[in-house]
């Protein structure tokens, strides 16, 4: 009932104050967590404090999580567990990788990248890692997909210049 979201509301601004005195003032910090049997969680022990961990998103089958995370230097996207465990590295490239999505049959995660040029453009992968492929190559930031239920189109974030016309 309503005690019930209080006592979760407290619990998940004792969290975040607790993280935000971490990190200092001018840091800003995030994590991924999951609302599990009435407990936010952070899913595992063992990821750096100093790290922004960002933009999850769940596996068709609830199996994993995937996310982007700076944990190695730039932002990268990996792959846990639902519980934690076995967090993979998916993409390694100097450019930042980021707003990852799982296809509706799991065998595929789209996301953001400014790999091979300033802007932001989308990207496709194998959910176990590997080449990534381009999908667009536009001006502005192209972010945010998200798969249409059969898997047969994407819908994304497009953010350019005034004035700037973008077909994709």
């Amino acid at each position: 009932g309503d005690d019930d979201v209080a006592g979760i509301e407290e619990q998940l601004a004792q969290q975040v104050e607790k993280l935000l005195r971490a990190g200092g003032d001018d840091d800003v910090l995030r994590s991924v967590w999951r609302f599990l049997g009435g407990q936010a969680v952070q899913p595992a022990d063992d990821l750096p404090v100093e790290a922004l961990d960002d933009a999850p998103a769940w596996s068709p089958d609830g199996e994993f999580l995937v996310f982007s995370s700076d944990r190695e230097g730039n932002p990268e996207i990996y792959r846990m567990r639902s519980d934690g465990s076995g967090v993979l590295r998916l993409t390694a490239d100097l450019g930042f990788d980021i707003t990852p999505a799982y296809s509706p049959d799991g065998a595929t995660i789209a996301f953001a990248s400014n790999r091979e040029a300033s802007d932001m453009d989308l990207y496709v992968m194998s959910a176990e890692g590997g080449e990534p492929r381009p999908l667009t190559d536009n001006q502005g930031r192209d972010e945010y997909p998200a798969w249409s239920p059969d898997g047969s189109a994407l819908v994304f974030s497009v953010r350019n210049e005034p004035g700037t016309l973008v077909r994709a």
